[in-house]
């Protein structure tokens, strides 16, 4: 629909738009700009140069990041439990794609790049322990804990501990084999 140079436009300036504005928007209208400057990037060509996609690929992650930044400040301020678990889910899915998306790029990035992005990645996976905490998604908090070793980060597991003791876990006996 559009050509490459169109798409680099639309999706500089969301993210810029929506960068500009964190401290004076509404969460939920930042987070709209940071979801179109990701489904602009998505819409790029598979055959572009190295440059453009490591420039794009750079920017998702950081709308991935502010996204699934302003989805958790937002299911933690919301009123209606629906739009909580809705925003938490959300939440989740940037996650998931920032992970994703990292782990894909991160051997062609620079130490002091990927050192930051992985720091990144050890606040995102405790909001994602967060989340799966209030979704009652009990199953995945040991997948959560394994990948945050990679972070190196001792924070992520406190946060991750206050948040399990805050919350209302199971009371199943184990099960015996």
């Amino acid at each position: 629909m559009w050509n490459i140079l169109e798409l680099e436009w639309f999706s500089k300036n969301s993210y810029n738009l929506a960068i500009k504005n964190l401290p004076r928007w509404y969460p939920r209208y930042s987070l709209r700009m940071l979801i179109c400057c990701i489904d602009f990037i998505n819409q790029y060509p598979k055959d572009i140069s190295q440059e453009v996609s490591d420039d794009s690929s750079l920017r998702k992650l950081f709308c991935e990041f502010c996204a699934a930044t302003a989805l958790v400040s937002l299911a933690r301020g919301g009123d209606i439990i629906e739009e909580q678990y809705q925003d938490y889910l959300n939440a989740r899915k940037h996650v998931a794609s920032f992970d994703d998306l990292l782990q894909e790029k991160i051997n062609k990035m620079e130490d002091a790049s990927a050192h930051d992005l992985v720091q990144k990645l050890a606040i995102l996976l405790a909001f994602d322990f967060e989340a799966a905490c209030q979704l009652k998604a009990w199953d995945d908090l040991g997948e959560i804990i394994l990948k945050a070793e990679v972070c190196k980060c001792i924070r992520t597991y406190e946060l991750m501990a206050d948040c399990i003791l805050s919350c209302h876990p199971p009371n199943k006996p184990p099960t015996q084999s």
